[in-house]
């Protein structure tokens, strides 16, 4: 039988109704990540299965795993703006967070007061962050200087210039590090907001700071993570803007490793075409090709082998 959470990231409507015409309480289940259904319903962005789940008493509360995220902020973090504003309309009120990265820049304001102090509680949720030991961070942050910063990370991340600006005229740290240790920096170029990026340099962010897990400088990060999560239109848009970064090498590997690491062969062979070099090796000495085949992505022996 289908699956429900299949159902879901199958865009499979009429399945998902039967499954919980059948099994109502299944609206709570878990995944093997701890995602409910309302959860993985906002990242396919598909009003429609949202707006089903909310009529069969989905939580819109529930938080994903033992991460701070509820469907609005993992719609938010995930851009799916469709889903996210669908959660909002049925109710879901955005918290300092999830209002700079929808880039509402009204209720951005709406949680400083007169003084320009962020308000207590402004946010409930935000990025999942992790200290040098591996430990999971508390979220949202502790101090109200954190909270602002993180909201910050947000809306950089998501391209969101004016609540960005806004934020960048209160008490931040424009050098915070959010998640997986990327600074507001570095999720702008992930984002792609050079508007952003101006804003922060000239804010005093370092450009040669580098994140926790791919070891990259801000500018290197914006196509290297896209290379290795397989976002495939942020490739191609961060290419497009400047084809040198096909062969950057300020990070633990070029994009070409990333991406052969992750077994995307669409964007090898993108970054191939855009001057991609196939021998170069990565921090530790190793080629793409010796990381495809590390991580059994054998179809990626013939792209990578030169002939």
């Amino acid at each position: 039988m289908l699956d429900l959470f299949e159902a879901i990231r199958r865009d499979d409507l009429a399945s998902l109704r039967r499954l919980l015409d059948e099994h109502p309480d299944r609206v709570e289940a878990r995944d093997a990540s701890g995602a409910t259904p309302l959860h993985v319903a906002v990242e396919i962005d598909n009003p429609d299965t949202v707006e089903l789940l909310l009529s069969r008493r989905a939580d819109p509360a529930a938080h994903y795993g033992d991460s701070g995220h509820t469907p609005l902020s993992w719609a938010v973090t995930t851009m799916a703006l469709q889903a996210a504003e669908t959660l909002v309309r049925h109710g879901v009120k955005p918290d300092l967070f999830c209002a700079a990265g929808l880039g509402r820049t009204e209720d951005v304001r709406s949680f400083f007061d007169a003084s320009g102090a962020v308000r207590p509680g402004a946010s409930t949720t935000g990025s999942s962050r992790y200290d040098s030991g591996g430990r999971r961070l508390p979220c949202p942050p502790e101090s109200p200087r954190e909270i602002v910063s993180d909201a910050l990370y947000i809306a950089c991340r998501n391209g969101q210039a004016d609540a960005a600006h806004e934020l960048l005229s209160r008490d931040i740290d424009v050098n915070f590090p959010a998640f997986i240790g990327g600074r507001p920096l570095h999720w702008a170029h992930f984002g792609g907001a050079a508007a952003i990026v101006a804003m922060l340099e000239a804010a005093g962010a370092d450009p040669t700071l580098r994140d926790a897990e791919y070891a990259c400088t801000p500018r290197a990060f914006g196509i290297c993570v896209p290379s290795s999560w397989g976002l495939l239109r942020h490739v191609v848009e961060r290419l497009q803007a400047d084809r040198s970064l096909a062969s950057i090498a300020d990070g633990r590997g070029t994009p070409l490793h990333e991406a052969a690491r992750s077994g995307h062969e669409k964007i090898v062979r993108l970054l191939l075409a855009c001057g991609a070099d196939p021998s170069a090796r990565d921090r530790d000495g190793k080629t793409p090709l010796d990381l495809a085949i590390e991580a059994g992505h054998d179809a990626l022996r013939s792209v990578l082998t030169p002939s």
